[in-house]
């Protein structure tokens, strides 16, 4: 018996050292390719590592034995090292910059395929490559699969996977709409506060009569397993997680690295720009914060219908009370929408013109967009 306690130990020891080795070195990678980065910082990857183990901790809580041992290893590791490999190219068309998102030729966009056939690159998006990578690390520090069994790697690999973003511009589907004393198909959100129906229709760009709006889906479906789930969950809906104050901080520092050239126009400062690159600046930024409306209307829409459909998650023994227990703690989408709405309320009335060239003929404009510029800022914010 002394002898069998002893192998557990050896075992128990040799697990944590394997994995801590692991999770080092991912964290190693991500703070020296990342550390300088806006977003995708390595705060970033701290963070979905940090919502998914949550979300595996309400699944666990409600449907006990549920999380297997390799799960929660193919969480936490695909969690930590899903953005280990970032490469981006600007477009020659627009000059924006474009990740290079995505997995195989099949599951990735015309632009990111055309960028890496110019480039004369193998057709592996980055989330395909974060994954190769990340079996790398895994194979190096455990090469006997005797941790990182096979089925902790598909389960891991998987999940990287699960957090190809694939961004549309769509309109909203039937149920969303509402018929008011304005009309038909009008956007109407439920004030969580008050209680009070709030028309935000005015919004959102408006094509044959339906409103569109930013749609980031992911690589998952019906099928997905619950791992995968977790991380993409904890990847794309902090809209629902935490408050206002979180979700513009990390809007902001998304908008200055997925936009490097607006990024080196305001740190030249406003007052050595001329009028055309001035009101560039502002368009981007105002152009970007209308978007975040329907941004999280989409993401609203996408984590419930995930708690729906998704077989693995609905074949829960206790999947209504996971479910409720899920939706109160992602309580924040319609707070933010409405916080997101007052905010271009604001940014219309203060700021709209300052997109037009001829509004710089006025001095005052110059502090207006300094002021824009400002609220652009991003800090350190309290996760709670």
């Amino acid at each position: 018996m002394f002898e069998q306690n002893n192998n557990q130990e050896r075992r128990k020891s040799e697990t944590e050292r394997v994995e801590e080795s692991v999770l080092t070195e991912i964290d190693e990678v991500v703070r020296e390719r990342h550390g300088d980065k806006e977003y995708h910082a390595p705060e970033h990857s701290s963070t979905v590592e940090k919502n998914s183990a949550e979300i595996f901790s309400i699944i666990e809580e409600n449907n006990p034995g549920t999380i297997t041992e390799a799960m929660e290893r193919a969480r936490k590791t695909g969690a930590r090292g899903h953005d280990m490999y970032i490469e981006t190219a600007i477009d020659p068309k627009t000059g924006a910059l474009i990740r290079l998102r995505g997995l195989g030729p099949e599951h990735m966009p015309e632009n990111v395929q055309a960028v890496l056939k110019e480039q004369g690159k193998p057709l592996v998006g980055n989330e395909e490559a974060s994954a190769v990578e990340l079996l790398g690390v895994v194979t190096r520090n455990d090469p006997d699969q005797k941790i990182y069994t096979s089925e902790v790697n598909d389960l891991m690999v998987e999940n990287v996977r699960a957090t190809y973003p694939i961004p549309s511009f769509v309109t909203f589907p039937e149920e969303t709409y509402s018929t008011t004393e304005a009309g038909e198909n009008r956007i109407v959100i439920i004030n969580p506060d008050t209680k009070a129906p709030v028309d935000i229709t005015e919004f959102f760009p408006i094509k044959d009569g339906k409103a569109i709006g930013l749609k980031m889906d992911q690589f998952i479906d019906e099928e997905t397993k619950l791992g995968a789930l977790a991380v993409a969950i904890g990847d794309l809906s902090q809209g629902g997680r935490f408050g206002s104050e979180v979700f513009r901080d990390e809007g902001n520092r998304e908008f200055w690295e997925s936009k490097p050239a607006m990024t080196d126009l305001a740190r030249r400062g406003v007052e050595n720009l001329k009028s055309d690159e001035k009101a560039l600046l502002a368009k981007e930024v105002l152009g970007w914060v209308e978007t975040q409306t329907g941004f999280l209307l989409h993401q609203k829409m996408r984590f419930e219908r995930m708690l729906n459909t998704n077989h693995a998650f609905r074949a829960l023994p206790n999947a209504e009370a996971t479910k409720a227990a899920m939706m109160s703690r992602y309580s924040e989408w319609d707070r933010n929408i409405l916080a997101t709405v007052d905010r271009v309320k604001e940014m219309r009335g203060t700021f709209a013109d300052l997109h037009d060239e001829a509004s710089y003929s006025d001095l005052s404009a110059n502090t207006r967009l300094e002021k824009l510029v400002a609220e652009m800022s991003y800090g350190d914010v309290e996760r709670g």
